[in-house]
């Protein structure tokens, strides 16, 4: 046996081993997502970067110790001068409290992203979710309509056989009956692209199986009022985040307009001359503002001050915009279920149209357009359906509350 063959034996049989049965119903899916989810830890580890930034940023700066030796020789004699002393930068109490401040504001402003991300996340992998059993539920739908079909076509092939029915009408079965075939394999191939970035998302094995415990009907949901809406958008974690990111921005350029006062370094330590001469020595420094009173930087953190205003007004247009959006999406399509739905689901006129044609009261063109008529407004419910959840969940990110309880 080759090396390869080995190799590729030993990687199938830890695929095997390592590969489980995971059950997630849709009520765990939030807090198994943020237990193991690698994006979920991406952002807990971005927030500790951060925080580990502003400490490393904040901590006092150590002192620095300065030794220096001068030999100075002329034509007569030569000097030795040494000097040992230890500086230290003083940052005085009033920066040092703004800059904190400005830290803070920041990390609450990291927090409010972080759980603003999550809500973003969670939603999409709670859609993926039921969009993954609606592609179940309908290719066990397009299932029934194939053994219906082929059913058809047996009687087609007998009554063919006969000489009762063309061979182009038994084509014409033989047709439909491929084209609803090709619809199944689409919708295998779809629902396993979906599963797979699904497992990679909830931090799965590609090789785990899954078992999805849910069916998925349509669930009608309670929408906010306006009044509403404008309060789940004032205390979205997005909209806190850039509140406190405001805040912080407006610290910083306090923070600059008095760094106009100076910063203190001192030093002391011991200093001797020749062999005769020493003692002790201290010293005082800071720099003089005198040039240009820092405005530079003065206009630069208040510009970015007032892009921060400005992202927030914008950012909560933008909010409002996508809630009203989806809103309505959800009404109008909520209303064309609560009319049709019972209908859709029910499979009974395929059933029906299989028995007339059986009996001899119906024609291959009424069987053919039975089931297109059929099959068509099968796709159209589960379309609407997904764009239904879509929407929803979209609602639910937005603003930051669970609509949906399967």
């Amino acid at each position: 046996m080759s090396i390869y063959k080995v190799i590729f034996t030993v990687l199938l049989l830890f695929g095997i081993v390592s590969a489980q049965t995971v059950e997630i119903s849709f009520d765990q899916l939030g807090d198994y997502f943020i237990q193991n989810s690698p994006k979920a830890k991406e952002l807990n580890l971005e927030y500790k970067i951060l925080s580990a930034e502003s400490k490393m940023d904040l901590q006092w700066k150590n002192p620095q110790i300065v030794v220096e030796q001068e030999n100075l020789k002329n034509s007569v004699e030569t000097d030795k001068e040494f000097v040992a002393a230890v500086e230290k930068e003083i940052t005085l109490p009033w920066k040092g409290s703004l800059h904190r401040a400005a830290w803070q504001e920041q990390l609450k402003a990291a927090d409010y992203t972080k759980q603003a991300r999550l809500y973003e996340l969670i939603s999409k992998i709670k859609f993926d979710y039921v969009k993954i059993l609606l592609f179940r539920q309908k290719f066990k739908s397009l299932h029934e309509i194939e053994n219906i079909i082929g059913s058809i076509l047996q009687i087609t092939e007998d009554r063919f056989k006969q000489g009762t029915l063309s061979g182009l009408q038994q084509q014409l079965i033989q047709l439909s009956l491929q084209n609803l075939q090709s619809s199944l394999i689409k919708n295998k191939l779809n629902q396993q692209e979906l599963l797979n970035h699904f497992k990679l998302d909830l931090g799965l094995h590609p090789g785990d199986e899954i078992a999805l415990t849910d069916k998925i009907v349509y669930q009608a949901v309670t929408l906010p009022s306006e009044k509403q809406v404008s309060e789940l958008i004032k205390l979205h974690p997005s909209m806190m985040s850039l509140k406190h990111f405001n805040q912080a921005a407006e610290k910083r350029l306090n923070m600059e307009k008095n760094w106009i006062l100076p910063e203190l370094s001192v030093s002391g330590g011991y200093k001797k001359v020749n062999s005769d001469l020493d003692g002790f020595v201290v010293g005082l420094s800071f720099p003089l503002p005198v040039l240009n009173n820092n405005r530079a930087q003065i206009q630069k953190q208040k510009a970015e001050y007032d892009m921060s205003l400005v992202k927030a007004q914008k950012y909560r247009q933008e909010l409002f915009s996508g809630v009203l959006l989806n809103m309505e999406r959800v009404q109008v399509l909520g209303a064309y279920f609560e009319k049709f739905s019972p209908s859709i689901q029910n499979k009974k006129s395929v059933d029906d149209l299989y028995f007339s044609f059986q009996e001899g009261w119906s024609d291959i063109g009424d069987v053919m357009d039975g089931i297109q008529v059929y099959s068509e407004n099968l796709d159209q419910y589960y379309e609407n359906l997904v764009e239904y959840y879509q929407s929803v969940f979209q609602l639910e990110a937005l603003l930051a509350r669970d609509f949906v309880r399967l």
